[in-house]
């Protein structure tokens, strides 16, 4: 019976310090939604394949598109600019290549 209180209590702290990490970490994600908007420009992120992955609304004010329409997508997929979607997305992969920028 002793062993069964250790584990129930063993489990609840376990659940409490989940439970804590989820509210740090809902809050790390409020603080960083909020200085992502508050930047006066334009702010993402892509992955490997170029696609975005986060936009913030000065982006989206960029694009002339809502968030469902550019998250997911290449700059191809989202530009009437192809030549300059193209290059765009060569210049992505420079840097995932060499984690630098072109000059």
């Amino acid at each position: 019976m002793e062993d069964l209180k250790v584990v129930s209590n063993n489990i609840k702290s376990d659940i409490n310090d989940i439970t804590e990490h989820k509210k740090e970490e809902e809050k790390f994600k409020q603080y960083y939604q909020f200085m992502l908007e508050s930047a006066h420009g334009a702010i993402f992120f892509k992955n490997l394949q170029s696609q975005f992955i986060i936009a913030n609304n000065k982006t989206l004010e960029v694009f002339g598109l809502s968030r469902e329409q550019v998250i997911g997508k290449n700059d191809y997929e989202i530009s009437s600019d192809k030549k300059q979607a193209r290059k765009n997305i060569e210049d992505d992969q420079f840097i995932f290549k060499t984690g630098k920028p072109r000059e």
